[in-house]
């Protein structure tokens, strides 16, 4: 293997390491895909069209993904809005998880008119969105895998 692939395959497990497991394979493909599709044609950053996706690209671009630019198709209720904020700030910013706080701060971070985040974190909760007792929330596998099927979208 050359030095250059050597590099880029190395580049992308480090990378895809960054994905939530169902699609760290699909994330390495994607990353060294677009490394060796950059080394040929000089491009600067790598499109990648899904959720897992999203943090390698944050990765290789060295900025820091923001909620806004996270939550691009807009959830329909407070507590799929919850979703997202949490599965940005377990993924995203490698929290553990999340407080009412941290949802008060993504509704504002999203301009979302939403008065009562504790209700919203209720809601998910009971709709099994979001799971935990006291102050530390965590998303559920569901609340997981509704926002990896509703926020994957194809990127410009």
């Amino acid at each position: 293997m050359s030095e250059v692939l050597e590099k880029h395959v190395l580049e992308a497990a480090r990378i895809a390491e960054l994905v939530p497991e169902p699609l760290r394979p699909k994330a390495f493909e994607l990353v060294l895909q677009g490394l060796l599709t950059r080394q040929v044609s000089g491009r600067g950053s790598i499109a990648v069209g899904d959720v897992g996706g999203l943090v390698a690209e944050q990765e290789l671009t060295k900025k820091k993904l923001s909620l806004v630019e996270f939550v691009r198709r807009k959830p329909e209720t407070a507590p799929q809005y919850v979703a997202a904020i949490g599965y940005y700030t377990e993924k995203i910013e490698a929290k553990p998880g999340f407080s009412t706080a941290d949802i008060r701060a993504g509704f504002k971070s999203l301009r979302l008119p939403y008065k009562n985040p504790s209700h919203a974190l209720a809601q998910a909760q009971a709709q099994g969105l979001v799971m935990g007792e006291g102050g530390l929330k965590i998303l559920t596998q569901k609340g997981e895998a509704w926002v990896e099927e509703r926020l994957k979208e194809p990127r410009e």
